[in-house]
């Protein structure tokens, strides 16, 4: 079966060299395969570097506020018969990361599939729990829940043509994926062993931004799941807690305590205005249709 890889990338010149000789030195990655770049607008030697790798490069800055619109795009231009999509930050752990990532749908028992994100040394310590607590060491071929992630994620063309990432989520489209194929009687696979390294580096902004986005996507997804401000300070405080358990444990507490109490913070803070966002976006809806006054038209 072919394969396209598609990355996408902004400024990522430093990594993506080490990534791309990674991909093609890949068991199974052949001739016939292909390496799809999207670009959001670099101006770094990100484009040198998917012409010098021979990738098929497209520019799709007009897209930098949709990246899963891009993902789309991308989907739609690629020629393969899976589709594997891998995060410039993320760098397969072995030779045999994409035979091991694409072996489950190869072999019919899933659909969709997603491998495992090891802590590198840029990772923080709370931020190595929560790869340890999401991503655990165990697979699960196919897996039960409806988790997923698209850093390091393959699926078949086919499926993707069936249900296509939701361009109204900002974040977690994978999930909403991952559910909807498990709705439909298919199934997902958790491949622990096709690993790659998580070079991700978030301040506090930043990740405040990515969990407020995953906020509003996950009240999307599961609009059932309500999201106080008791339950952002009950997490909050479990979270941080389990960090410091272990950073005592591990004897570098003294190093990591602020970077513990923050992160956390900005984690479940972030989702608590996702979820407010999504909460006055329902109300308006909901005001527009029940209210007696004459409704707004758009």
């Amino acid at each position: 079966m072919k394969k396209t890889i598609i990355i996408r990338t902004f400024n990522h010149a430093k990594v993506l060299s080490d990534l791309l000789e990674a991909v093609r030195l890949q068991t199974g990655f052949t001739t016939s395969d292909e390496i799809i770049i999207a670009d959001f607008g670099s101006t770094d030697g990100t484009l040198y570097l998917a012409e010098y790798f021979h990738c098929k490069l497209f520019d799709v800055r007009q897209l930098k506020d949709n990246p899963v619109a891009a993902l789309n795009w991308a989907s739609a231009e690629s020629t393969g018969d899976i589709l594997v999509f891998l995060d410039p930050l993320s760098i397969p752990s072995s030779k045999t990361w994409l035979k091991t990532l694409i072996d489950p749908i190869a072999d019919n028992v899933c659909e969709y599939s997603y491998g495992r994100l090891l802590p590198s040394a840029l990772t923080s310590f709370s931020h190595r729990q929560y790869l340890e607590a999401k991503l655990p060491a165990q697979s699960q071929i196919p897996q039960y829940g409806q988790y997923c992630h698209n850093a390091n994620t393959a699926i078949l063309k086919s499926t993707w043509e069936r249900y296509r990432f939701d361009e109204s989520l900002p974040a977690l489209e994978s999930i909403q994926m991952a559910k909807d194929i498990r709705q439909a009687g298919g199934a997902v696979a958790y491949v622990a062993e096709a690993g790659a390294y998580d070079l991700t580096t978030e301040d506090f902004y930043t990740l405040l931004k990515r969990f407020r986005e995953e906020g509003v996507a996950l009240q999307s997804i599961y609009p059932d799941i309500h999201f106080s401000l008791a339950d952002f300070a009950f997490y909050w405080f479990l979270a941080s807690n389990n960090d410091i358990r272990e950073a005592v444990k591990h004897s570098c507490l003294h190093n990591n305590l602020y970077q513990i109490l923050s992160s956390r913070l900005a984690q479940y803070l972030g989702i608590l205005l996702g979820a407010k966002v999504h909460e006055k976006k329902s109300l308006g809806k909901k005001d527009n249709f029940l209210s007696p006054k004459k409704s707004q038209k758009n």
